[in-house]
């Protein structure tokens, strides 16, 4: 339940086996990407959206658990490229 994301959609070679990936966060900016793939325009529903005036989770962390983080996820920030938190 806790893998890297990464080893939940490639094989043990690294490579993918999905035939398209995308960051949550861009998913406005990429939908025409997910309409291509299947071939049909599609509406991309928002429902249980949270507030962005609210903190994150992040800062509240401390270093320790920053440090854990980065360290069990390494490959997901690497294949994915999302920056490490210090």
């Amino acid at each position: 339940m806790f893998a890297p994301c990464v080893d939940w959609v490639s094989d043990k070679s690294g490579a993918f086996m999905v035939d398209l990936v995308l960051r949550l966060e861009d998913i406005d900016e990429n939908w025409h990407k997910v309409e291509k793939l299947i071939g049909k325009s599609a509406a991309l529903p928002k429902a249980n959206t949270t507030s962005q005036n609210k903190g994150t989770t992040q800062e509240s962390l401390s270093a320790e658990s920053i440090e854990i983080i980065n360290q069990h996820f390494a490959k997901d920030f690497e294949v994915f490229g999302y920056e490490k938190r210090t």
